[in-house]
């Protein structure tokens, strides 16, 4: 479920871009959960933490299941507090061949990483990415993901 209320956030102290426009969704989507040891994995995480790939992307290895988000597949590629509210940036994943640019792996990117740092459309626009032994593109400006405070009344 996600909400229709947004704002703008302007600057932040991780040199992100100085406009965002947040996307307020379920607190419970950024759940860390707990591991399980007898499982192997976490229990009780949400769909918005356990997306996060960017470790997998940095060594060229399928990226985690992605969250959906108004019709639209997402990747979370980082996560960071702003006084004491949390926040994750997330990129659109599409299909590598609805990508109209240059898809590069993580290693090419790098080799210019200012570059990169510098796009107005993010660190990781243009970069190829497998899930599911297909071949995707995470494509940017990327989105700043929050929870929301909102309070959820009863039907009843």
């Amino acid at each position: 479920m996600y909400y229709n209320y947004s704002f703008k956030e302007c600057g932040d102290e991780r040199g992100a871009p100085s406009e965002h426009e947040i996307n307020l969704a379920d607190p419970d989507r950024f759940q860390f959960g707990k591991w399980c040891e007898r499982a192997q994995r976490h229990i009780g995480e949400g769909d918005i933490s356990a997306s996060y790939s960017s470790d997998r992307i940095g060594i060229g290895e399928p990226i985690r299941q992605p969250f959906r988000w108004k019709a639209a597949f997402w990747v979370n590629s980082g996560r960071w507090y702003r006084n004491h509210e949390q926040r994750i940036e997330a990129y659109q994943l599409i299909p590598l061949d609805l990508f109209e640019g240059e898809a590069r792996r993580y290693a090419e990117i790098v080799a210019d990483g200012d570059a990169a740092r510098r796009s107005p459309l993010g660190f990781y626009h243009g970069i190829k990415v497998e899930h599911g032994g297909k071949l995707y593109v995470l494509i940017g400006k990327p989105q700043i993901f929050a929870p929301s405070n909102a309070e959820q009344f009863s039907l009843f």
